[in-house]
């Protein structure tokens, strides 16, 4: 039978497994984000986000300069399920990646899309060119295209 200590905390089972199951999205060093002082979104004066540069990752968490200096590590990201167990688990804050950084990688999503179906087509094309070439000629389809 184990002994619980008056600070220890127990996790529920569902808690813990988002917990284990969860990963941690990677920012880069020098990239700024969006951090929480207190480790969950809020309205208010107290809630709203600063920015603040990654100036290392982890596996789970990250270490943050804020714009007035302060540095602040281990910081989970926002979505971490272990933010939920205690407020021990926010002392640090949360920390999410910002709207400009959101469009981006949706606008570069959208353009790789887009290349990747003009490569398609671009190939296609080729393949009818070489079927309307005379035999002696399909090597010239690619200057063609």
């Amino acid at each position: 039978m184990s002994v619980m200590q008056e600070d220890e905390v127990v996790v529920p089972a569902d808690v813990q497994e988002r917990i284990n199951q969860f990963t941690m999205p990677r920012p880069r060093p020098g990239m700024s984000v969006l951090w929480y002082r207190h480790g969950v979104r809020m309205g208010g004066p107290h809630g709203e986000p600063e920015m603040a540069f990654v100036l290392k990752v982890s596996n789970r968490n990250i270490k943050v300069q804020t714009a007035d200096g302060m540095v602040y590590t281990p910081v989970p990201h926002i979505e971490d399920p272990k933010l939920q167990v205690n407020d021990y688990q926010r002392m640090n804050g949360a920390w999410e990646f910002t709207e400009e950084h959101r469009f981006f990688v949706d606008t570069a999503t959208t353009l790789l899309g887009r290349i990747e179906a003009l490569d398609k087509k671009i190939a296609d094309l080729r393949k009818e060119v070489e079927c309307l070439q005379p035999k002696k000629s399909k090597s010239n389809a690619n200057e063609i295209l």
